[in-house]
This record gives C-alpha cells, structure tokens and sequence, in this order.
C-alpha cells in the first residue's frame, strides 16, 4: 500500500477501514483496525488490536508495515470441492456416525 492514489476498485488495494482485519508484515500477526490518523504528508497510520500470546497490544503501524487480509468471498469465493477444509454441516438434520462414516480425522 502506497502512500499514492490508487484507481484500482479491489478490495485488496483500498486502505483498511475501522474493523478490517490487517496482517503485521514483520511478525505475521494478525490485528484488527481500531483507529487511524494521518499527519502532514507522512504514511497513514493505523492502531492495530493485536492479542498474541495471551497479551492484548494497541500499537500504530504505517501503511506500508502491514496489508489487508482478503475476505473469503472476495478470493474467489467459490472454491472446487476438495480445495478447502470446510465441512458443510446442517445441524438442523440428525447424522448418526457408525464406526465406518468417514470424518476425515474431525471425529
């Protein structure tokens, strides 16, 4: 993310907004944008809610310290069988599980 104007409308290279989840790119963690602030011309800042290991941070991070984490429907959203590890469940229907059902390691 650059400090430029950007004409791109994907989701990917729009700034983070309040609530978006943003991966730290140093460290890899992932915080949530409680605040932001922009002073003279310098990078947008953005305080992050990190909570690694038990700890709960609030730091600023610069635009170009860290990159917004897509959406699952914006990355394509609809995936091929077999390309993902989500298990449709309805739970409004009983399932009875007898020793040969196959949970591929869930159960």
């Amino acid at each position: 993310m650059s400090g430029a104007e950007n004409d791109c409308d994907c989701p990917s290279c729009q700034p983070p907004m309040q609530g978006d989840f943003v991966l730290v790119i140093q460290t890899g963690w992932v915080g949530q944008v409680i605040n932001s602030r922009q002073e003279g011309f310098n990078d947008r800042e953005y305080q992050l809610r990190i909570f690694h290991n038990g700890i709960l941070f609030r730091e600023w991070f610069t635009e170009c310290e860290i990159d917004t984490i897509p959406d699952a429907e914006e990355d394509g959203g609809d995936e091929a069988e077999g390309d993902t590890n989500v298990v449709r469940v309805d739970f409004t229907k009983a399932a009875k599980l007898r020793a040969d059902t196959k949970t591929e390691g869930a159960a």
